[in-house]
């Protein structure tokens, strides 16, 4: 009973994550760190790192905004990203060079301008690389 119960384990760990990449497998791209523009009164910001080792976290900042940390081992499945076991977000737009760079105004950042000249869009929100 034992054996047959270890087996079982066995192919549903393997199976799990047989389908799930890891990021930098399936696309280097994501590896860095990632924010959104400031937005709203209180200069709300999302942050996503994603490291060469596969680990990863997000968490947003701002007056305006909950507090939300997550953190974890980052995989890739179909359009999901997700971090740890349970965190996902849908990749709307993958990691994408433009020919230009991207300037942002932040003014909670005292007027700093900031030159991006990668993006990707998750749950709907535009991130640039920094």
């Amino acid at each position: 009973m034992k054996k047959t119960a270890l087996y079982i384990l066995f192919f549903v760990l393997v199976f799990s994550s047989a389908c799930k990449k890891l990021v930098v497998d399936e696309n280097s791209d994501f590896v860095g760190v990632w924010k959104t523009e400031c937005f709203g009164e209180g200069c709300n910001q999302h942050t996503l790192i994603i490291r060469n080792d596969n680990t990863g976290e997000y968490y947003t900042d701002g007056q305006n905004l909950e507090p939300v940390s997550y953190k974890g081992k980052v995989r890739i499945n179909d359009n999901v990203l997700k971090i740890g076991v349970i965190h996902k977000f849908e990749i709307d737009q993958v990691p994408t060079e433009e020919n230009d760079s991207i300037i942002i105004y932040c003014p909670c950042h005292y007027g700093d301008v900031y030159n991006y000249t990668w993006y990707m869009e998750i749950d709907g929100l535009r991130y640039y690389k920094q």
